[in-house]
């Protein structure tokens, strides 16, 4: 059962981990759980009338949802989105050249192929004019991690990047859990429960990670920087976009539905912002019912999910207070 907590990592730490409603669970028939995504409208009058859209997403589901994104990104006067150096032009490119990069080009993409379902960056086309990209570079999130200053900006990307290249299928644990996806990806019975299972896992996590009680604090440090200190340079570019005199119509903010909380309770304590519409998106699903498991094999999917809930309960017992 430990390979199986292992195809979840990816899912929980590198791909998003909901703020409070952003994510839920729906129920279906023959037992079908479906993950859906907020994307949810706010309408502000200062510093002028603007309506802002917190596009929250996951880093896989099916290529109906991001479909569906797409239209609503591109129905935006401007996207600010999500993406460390995601200025570059391989970054805005990646659906053109999905094909030459190859459909297992990341863990995320191995691990997407692997349930049968796409990668966010094979599907969306970053490569539109009112596209722009609002986040750090790899030298600063070297930097955020480290807590250092600039000394040496180019040493630092050097070493951002090689950390980057042991946290893919280079390093030795990378090989191995390409290794499991590509056993996933052979046994579709399998595929489909674990879809099931992420699905249930997902849905059931609440509130702001890295104010989680059970959290190791190294944990929260580093939750803190890839939410919070990133969501502040895109408040920034969102208040550079607000201020410019000619500036009209709509703003969406896409970004990892871990994100959406934090960016909320900005919009509505710095601009004073007001929903006026949520929209729920189904991002994937998944069945055990109809998985084509045996019965030991449906028994043991769920003795993990209810060890992953249970180790949720406990991190989300206590959660720390709120501060002004």
């Amino acid at each position: 059962m430990k390979r199986w907590f292992i195809l979840l990592v990816p899912v929980l730490f590198l791909t998003p981990i909901q703020g409070k409603d952003y994510m839920r669970v729906n129920e279906g028939p023959a037992g079908i759980k479906e993950l859906q995504i907020a994307v949810r409208r706010f309408q502000i009058s200062k510093p002028v009338e603007r309506e802002i859209v917190l596009v929250g997403v996951t880093h896989i589901g099916t290529e109906t949802y991001y479909r569906e994104l797409q239209k609503i990104l591109d129905d935006a006067d401007v996207v600010l989105y999500e993406g460390v150096d995601g200025d570059r032009e391989e970054f805005r490119n990646m659906k053109q050249n999905r094909e030459d990069l190859g459909e297992n080009s990341t863990l995320q993409a191995s691990l997407a192929k692997s349930l049968g379902l796409a990668f966010q960056l094979h599907e969306i086309d970053y490569n539109r004019e009112h596209f722009i990209n609002s986040d750090v570079n790899s030298t600063e999130l070297f930097h955020l991690f480290r807590g250092e200053e600039f000394t040496d900006p180019e040493g630092a990307r050097r070493d951002t990047q090689q950390l980057m290249r042991n946290m893919q299928a280079m390093s030795a644990a990378g090989q191995a859990m390409v290794a499991m996806l590509g056993q996933l990806e052979r046994n579709p019975d399998w595929s489909r429960a674990m879809r099931w299972c992420m699905v249930q896992t997902l849905g059931n996590i609440r509130g702001d990670i890295s104010r989680m009680a059970g959290l190791p604090p190294r944990m929260k440090d580093m939750m803190t920087v890839l939410i919070k200190k990133r969501n502040e340079v895109v408040m920034e570019d969102l208040n550079q976009q607000l201020s410019e005199p000619e500036s009209k119509g709509s703003i969406a903010l896409f970004y990892g539905a871990a994100h959406m909380a934090d960016f909320e309770k900005r919009l509505v304590k710095e601009l004073k912002g007001e929903e006026i519409e949520t929209v729920w998106v189904p991002a994937f699903r998944g069945s055990l019912k109809t998985s084509g498991l045996n019965v030991l094999e449906k028994s043991m999917v769920r003795g993990f999910l209810n060890q992953q809930l249970s180790v949720l309960r406990v991190m989300q017992a206590a959660p720390e207070p709120e501060h002004p």
